[in-house]
This record gives structure tokens, C-alpha cells and sequence, in this order.
């Protein structure tokens, strides 16, 4: 699929993220797609809290390729094994390289330890590690804000570990910003060659807990 320039390119398997207001995000799934409309596998609570006509926004997103977002009108609903929307097609689509970034409030203990970053820092052994303390507060698939009461006067590289729907991932990142409030810091962190597979955790995780 080099181009995307409507629904009826979607193909089977396809992951779309939908957003209703009132409700937040969900992660549909596409199991049929026709000349005359498509149809998608839908969690059962949000099935329940969408109407027929109802207009959603979409976001499909392909990996390394781009980010495509339309609107979507459901024009149906179904009820047999699965939870299932039918929507109408649409070739209003808006397509960018870079995938809009989604974030959730959180309240995540983080367990981690401070990277050198200085050339003779090729020699490390974890018995060397100092581990802190933080907790993620917001989070997201690229980044996230760590809220700590330690200061790091060099090192701009962390790595620990959170756990999320009962599996642990691990992050390395890079502080990129700061801010402090009473002696304790937030710090923005970018991560660092996280694999597709725990972005992927992370994002479900994020559409799973965010809700208006």
C-alpha cells in the first residue's frame, strides 16, 4: 500500500484508532472491507457508547511510513461473536510522516538509574548501578514525564524499568527538559530505541487508561 487515499485501501487486520468525545480513544480492528463500506471489530464498551451517524475521528497509523487521519461516519452495528461497527467510506484523508503522539495521566512507581555518558564510561558493571525512585506521571509512546526528587547535574541518560498491565518493559531515554516545583523534578523523557513491540504495549496501555 504505497498510498493512502481512501478507506477502500484499507486491508484486513488494519489497526485504527478511533476517538468520540465523551468516551476517548479505542482500537478497532478491520475484518471486511467492500466497494460499499468496511467493517471493524470494536470493544464491547465502546460499542455501547456509540451511536449510528455518529462521526468519529480516525488515525491509521503505518510504521515508518506515515500517519493518515479522517473522519468516519458508523452507519451500522453488529452483534454476533464480536462487537462490530460498519462505517461509510471516505476519501477526505490527511496524511503526515509523523504520527500524532498520544498521552495519559498516569501514576506509574519507576525504578531507574542514571547512564554516563563520558567516553571513559565504556566499562559498567551493575554492581556499580545506584538505583532511584520516581513515578511516570504522563506518559506516552515516544516520551514520558518522571517525576523524581533527584537532581541530575550531568547525566542525561536513564534507564529502568515500569510495569504496565502486569508486564514489565524496559526504557532507556534521554532528558530533554526540566522543570522543578517545591524540590521535586519533572523531567521529560525521550525514549531511546524502544522496540516497535513495547511502543505498541505502551500505546494500548495509554488508549486503555485514557478516558474523558
Amino acid at each position: 500500500m504505497k498510498s493512502f487515499t481512501s478507506t477502500k485501501k484499507l486491508k484486513i487486520k488494519n489497526k485504527l484508532r478511533v476517538y468520540k468525545k465523551g468516551y476517548g480513544y479505542a482500537k478497532l480492528s478491520v475484518i471486511d472491507v467492500n466497494d460499499y463500506f468496511f467493517g471493524a471489530l470494536s470493544p464491547e464498551d465502546f460499542y455501547e457508547h456509540v451511536s449510528v451517524d455518529d462521526s468519529l475521528d480516525a488515525y491509521l497509523w503505518r510504521e515508518g511510513i506515515a500517519s493518515h487521519e479522517f473522519r468516519l461516519v458508523l452507519i451500522g452495528k453488529i452483534i454476533s461473536s464480536s462487537p462490530i461497527l460498519l462505517f461509510s467510506h471516505t476519501a477526505d484523508i490527511q496524511s503526515s510522516r509523523e504520527r500524532k503522539c498520544l498521552r495519559a495521566i498516569v501514576d506509574i512507581p519507576f525504578k531507574f538509574y542514571q547512564l554516563g555518558t563520558a567516553k571513559s564510561d565504556k566499562s559498567f558493571y551493575m554492581e556499580n548501578v545506584i538505583f532511584l525512585k520516581g513515578r511516570i506521571l504522563e506518559l506516552g509512546d515516544r516520551d514520558a514525564v518522571l517525576q523524581t526528587d533527584e537532581s541530575f547535574s550531568s547525566t542525561r541518560l536513564i534507564r529502568g524499568h515500569m510495569l504496565i498491565d502486569g508486564g514489565d518493559i524496559e526504557i532507556t531515554g534521554e532528558i530533554i527538559s526540566c522543570t522543578l516545583d517545591r524540590d521535586i523534578y519533572n523531567y521529560t523523557v525521550e525514549y531511546i530505541g524502544m522496540s516497535e513491540a513495547d511502543q505498541a504495549k505502551i500505546l494500548d496501555y495509554i488508549f486503555a487508561v485514557y478516558r474523558e
